[in-house]
């Protein structure tokens, strides 16, 4: 039987020790599937007349004071990624909230976890916004 050096034992161990803290980091960093599920459904909406007061929410107070008006949550996804790349993330994070105005718990739940939600957002619609 051919016997490994100490080293390579300890190479491998600290292979696979990293390996298992990378995975470790990348789903503590992964955005929980329930806010994955608002997110989705904000872009499943292409309705341009919003419920309630939507029309009248603030993404961002301004200067210039901007309202949602009459807004599809897929375009409030669109305009959030424009204003990201645009480096204005008050206004796209404004933006992803306006999506779910007639639901509070939920851009609750969106702002505590608001820069892997702008992730989400941007890694997952991003190439389908010119």
């Amino acid at each position: 039987m051919r016997r490994v050096a100490p080293a390579v034992i300890i190479l491998a161990i600290l292979t696979i020790a990293g390996h298992s803290q990378r995975q470790a980091l990348a789903q503590e960093q992964a955005l929980a599937p329930s806010l994955q599920k608002m997110i989705d459904e904000v872009w499943l909406d292409t309705n341009s007349k919003p419920k309630g007061s939507c029309q009248r929410f603030v993404v961002k107070a301004g200067p210039p004071k901007v309202l949602r008006g009459k807004t599809s949550g897929r375009d409030c996804l669109g305009h959030a990624i424009t204003a990201y790349r645009a480096g204005d993330h008050e206004k796209a994070f404004g933006w992803i909230l306006a999506g779910q105005c007639l639901n509070r718990e939920a851009r609750t739940s969106l702002a505590l976890k608001a820069p892997r939600v702008m992730q989400y957002v941007v890694n997952k619609y991003g190439p389908q916004v010119p």
